[in-house]
């Protein structure tokens, strides 16, 4: 079902991207240029969050400096988009950590990803509930609105409530003499929750600001929504590093079409949101990460 799934969105993006024209494309863009801009200065603020989210967690596991954060990050944002799903974040990001630091580290990081995806999945639902009848859904909408709601308070409690997930990784972890502490304070998860979500937030206005590039008329509630419930696909579909921007790509095509008429517009704009957003942060992991004394504890010991 799922391949079924990547195919259907893959023949939809591939379609509607060779019929682009893409010097109006870039006409339009430099017609728009201070939107543009503004787009791409924000990336810088997307991933700063990110790296003080990633800092701020392992003040007490490790203390990275903030360039040794940066590194980390944008490592992990590398291996990220070559690796299902993202998993090899996972990985790149340890490789500026200490070997005895790396399970917390994974622990931690684990719950940054969680975090995130609990913004997404709960604003996605919101948006979900806004443009179901537009999307024409095969289940009543009490039925969506119940489920929703449902999923939102049961993401919130898995959230605050995390412990006992992470029971049978602890006895796993023992085995191999790996102590992780579980422990995260109500108000620790408060602030990433919070800063995942100005995260969110800067990227939701990302993708606003590069569709009003093409068409200035989008109504900000139902766009917005659109933008959420496009997310929450993204993020619940598995894929690869190039299938993410296809089944994104079709995602938006679908969602906007139905929703604001604008489907093609949104092919264009998840696209190019995903090379500003994602390839050159990578590009820039993929040099550090090949960049011996960048990381010179990695080469006293073998991963």
């Amino acid at each position: 079902m799922v391949l079924l799934c990547l195919y259907y969105l893959k023949s939809i993006y591939n379609s509607k991207l060779n019929s682009v024209d893409w010097s109006l494309t870039v006409d339009t863009i430099s017609r728009n240029y201070v939107l543009f801009i503004i787009v791409v200065l924000l990336v810088p603020l997307n991933w700063g969050i990110e790296i003080v989210k990633w800092k701020w967690i392992l003040k007490d596991v490790q203390n990275l400096s903030w360039l040794q954060s940066v590194k980390s990050v944008l490592c992990g944002v590398a291996l990220s988009i070559v690796t299902p799903n993202g998993i090899g974040d996972y990985g790149g990001r340890m490789l500026g950590i200490e070997s005895k630091n790396r399970s917390q580290a994974l622990f931690r990081n684990g719950f940054l990803s969680f975090s995130q995806l609990l913004v997404t999945f709960v604003f996605g639902l919101f948006g979900l509930l806004v443009v179901k009848d537009q999307i024409n859904f095969p289940l009543p909408s009490l039925i969506i609105d119940l489920i929703s709601w449902l999923l939102i308070g049961a993401g919130f409690w898995v959230y605050f409530q995390s412990k006992f997930r992470f029971k049978f990784v602890k006895s796993f972890l023992l085995k191999f003499n790996q102590h992780v502490s579980f422990e995260l304070s109500l108000l620790d998860r408060l602030k990433i929750l919070l800063l995942s979500l100005i995260r969110y937030i800067v990227f939701c206005s990302q993708f606003y600001l590069l569709l009003l590039c093409f068409k200035s008329d989008l109504g900000v509630y139902e766009t917005f929504s659109s933008i959420a419930f496009v997310f929450l696909c993204s993020a619940i579909i598995p894929t690869g590093w190039f299938s993410s921007v296809v089944v994104r790509g079709g995602v938006s095509f679908f969602v906007f079409q139905s929703v604001l008429g604008a489907g093609e517009i949104g092919v264009v704009v998840s696209s190019l949101l995903w090379l500003i957003n994602l390839l050159v942060p990578a590009l820039i992991g993929f040099y550090l990460a090949k960049t011996p004394m960048l990381f010179p504890t990695i080469n006293q010991q073998k991963i």
